[in-house]
């Protein structure tokens, strides 16, 4: 923002930016359904998508210049806590 308050920044950019961070950061999980056989692409995608919270988690300590290490397992913990509740909801609905 400049003084006047107004937006300097380029709100397509930013929107860009996020259509494509949400596209690669979904991607992450994705993945090992589609390279490998159902049973294994389960354990796999879980385990691929906290990789990939660790690692925005510490990209992210990166950028705000935080720790990004305390950052990173933060990120991984509420993933973690997020996930193994969306399972239990599935295991418990049967689907």
């Amino acid at each position: 923002m400049d003084k006047t308050g107004k937006h300097t920044d380029s709100l397509i950019l930013g929107a860009l930016i996020m259509f494509f961070s949400y596209l690669l950061a979904g991607l992450i999980p994705i993945v090992p359904v589609i390279l490998f056989n159902q049973s294994d692409a389960r354990i796999l995608s879980i385990i691929f998508a906290f990789i990939g919270l660790f690692l925005v988690g510490y990209i992210k300590g990166k950028v705000v210049e935080h720790k990004p290490l305390r950052s990173a397992i933060e990120l991984f913990i509420i993933g973690a806590v997020a996930t193994s509740i969306g399972l239990l909801v599935g295991y418990f609905l049967k689907v």
